[in-house]
């Protein structure tokens, strides 16, 4: 607020300084206006020798340059073209300057104060917008206001495509800062002195009160580089934010809510086809709404929006959940008598350090008891083996034949047993492993609906308080 108000501060002391010296130098001049018997007829006799200087600069000394006093008016953002990166705007340019030759007493002319004079009849500087990119088009004003002290007021409408550096990484929550810089042809402050003709808060108020609230832009606010000292060139900033509210309808909300359908799927079993079919049915529409969407994107070659990149994710997030879910149903209808066991990287990599990270309890105590009582079981039938081979010592060939069939047949039972188990255990296993992998993608799935929704948050908030 301090630095604000030095600057209002500096730009009137400016003004008011430059305004004296004009008035000691017009005292110099002498007055060409001879309004004799104070007629109407005679004011404007007189008033054609000033019409005849207008291809001179109105100046009693030309070593003095003469000072014009400007100031915009901002009443609607007409458009903004992000491919061509032009904004296009709709301003009232408001001039004032000091002709030396343009003064009279209006007692001794009729009590004349001031008159309007066609615009073509008189001199007028040559200011124009740097940034323009477009052929001059505006609404021609006939004529300007010429007072009896000197002062020469003209406005003018106009419609200005500039040139203007837009960034659309934050789209639809975007903020851009595009200037405005008037200057002369002559480019040279030896001549023509640019000033402020309003404040710095005054230009921000009108442009605020007067701009259009039902479009899709809205004025932030307008800051002048402009040090407070005439100098050959003046700058407005121009502030502007986008509306989003149609973007967060049509396009955050609905991509939001096919992204949570898809997490809510992950309740369905992961080698079941109701749940590939569904996840292939969702990437489908997805598909089918980056179609409808496309138009919303606005189009650049200088950087891709936020929306953009999420967009891009989640297609990247819906083909993966496709991929996962294809994968268990491959390992678990593969076939169990073709079925290898698990690559040892793969059960170190997913049953010990996948699980860990995500807290995911597995089978493999489960598994070390198994493998106990494995240990146990081929002991007794060790034993087993011995006091059968001393029985059928001490008994006759008959029972020694008797029992060598009875162990031939448990030991074949044991085997297809183990075998069973140990095919049952390489299931479970790469069951587990598909598990896990799930529960993986779930959690992703988590964590960058979680980060969008806080960026998405913090951007909005940044919008909101701009």
């Amino acid at each position: 607020m301090q630095n604000t108000g030095m600057k209002t501060l500096g730009t009137r002391t400016g003004i008011f300084m430059h305004l004296a010296i004009l008035l000691l130098q017009g005292n110099q001049v002498v007055s060409l206006f001879h309004c004799a018997n104070g007629t109407a007829e005679a004011f404007l006799d007189s008033f054609q020798q000033v019409l005849l200087k207008k291809a001179f600069r109105p100046s009693g000394n030309l070593n003095y340059p003469t000072s014009v006093n400007i100031s915009i008016t901002l009443y609607a953002v007409l458009g903004v073209n992000e491919k061509g990166q032009l904004l296009t705007t709709f301003v009232w340019i408001r001039m004032l300057w000091y002709n030396d030759f343009a003064k009279w007493n209006p007692e001794s002319c009729g009590g004349i104060k001031d008159i309007s004079v066609p615009v073509e009849k008189m001199w007028v500087p040559d200011i124009f917008i740097q940034q323009f990119v477009d052929e001059d088009k505006y609404q021609q004003l006939s004529y300007l206001t010429v007072d009896h002290t000197g002062w020469v007021r003209f406005m003018k409408p106009m419609r200005v495509v500039s040139s203007c550096k837009l960034s659309i990484f934050r789209f639809p929550f975007d903020i851009h800062n595009c200037s405005l810089t008037f200057g002369t042809s002559l480019n040279t402050a030896q001549h023509i002195k640019l000033g402020l003709l309003t404040t710095y808060g005054g230009i921000d108020k009108i442009s605020s009160d007067d701009n259009d609230p039902q479009g899709e832009w809205e004025l932030v606010q307008i800051e002048i580089s402009n040090s407070g000292n005439m100098q050959n060139m003046v700058t407005f900033n121009i502030i502007i934010k986008r509306r989003p509210l149609l973007y967060v309808v049509n396009l955050l909300l609905p991509s939001a809510f096919l992204m949570l359908v898809d997490i809510f799927s992950f309740n369905l079993l992961p080698h079941s086809m109701d749940r590939a079919t569904f996840k292939m049915t969702l990437l489908l529409g997805y598909m089918v709404f980056l179609l409808i969407i496309n138009d919303l994107l606005p189009a650049t070659s200088s950087g891709t929006p936020l929306i953009g990149i999420y967009v891009s994710l989640c297609l990247a997030l819906l083909v993966i959940g496709l991929l996962e879910t294809i994968f268990i149903m491959n390992i678990l209808y593969k076939g169990s008598l073709n079925r290898s066991r698990v690559p040892l990287w793969l059960h170190a990599l997913v049953l010990h350090y996948f699980a860990l990270l995500l807290c995911y309890k597995t089978q493999y105590h489960f598994d070390k008891e198994q493998e106990n009582t494995s240990t146990i079981h081929e002991a007794a039938g060790d034993k087993y083996d011995m006091e059968a081979t001393q029985i059928t010592s001490t008994k006759g060939n008959q029972s020694q034949i008797f029992l060598s069939s009875i162990s031939g047949d448990l030991h074949t039972m044991r085997q297809v047993m183990e075998g069973q188990d140990e095919k049952k255990k390489i299931a479970e296993q790469w069951l587990q492993i598909g598990l896990i992998l799930d529960a993986l993608v779930y959690r992703f799935y988590l964590f960058f609906m979680t980060v969008y929704a806080i960026i998405l948050l913090a951007i909005w908030g940044t919008w909101y308080h701009a």
